[in-house]
């Protein structure tokens, strides 16, 4: 693998975890769009 890809993949996981937390636990979506932020600087 490369590191890129790598990258990658973590950014996908954290969107993906973001998204299925803010379904189930909307009163920390403040919280989860700081880690989109974060991982869009991936």
């Amino acid at each position: 693998w490369t590191v890129q890809r790598l990258l990658r993949m973590i950014q996908v996981n954290l969107f993906e975890r973001k998204t299925l937390k803010a379904l189930f636990m909307p009163d920390k979506i403040p919280i989860k769009q700081k880690e989109a932020q974060l991982s869009l600087l991936l």
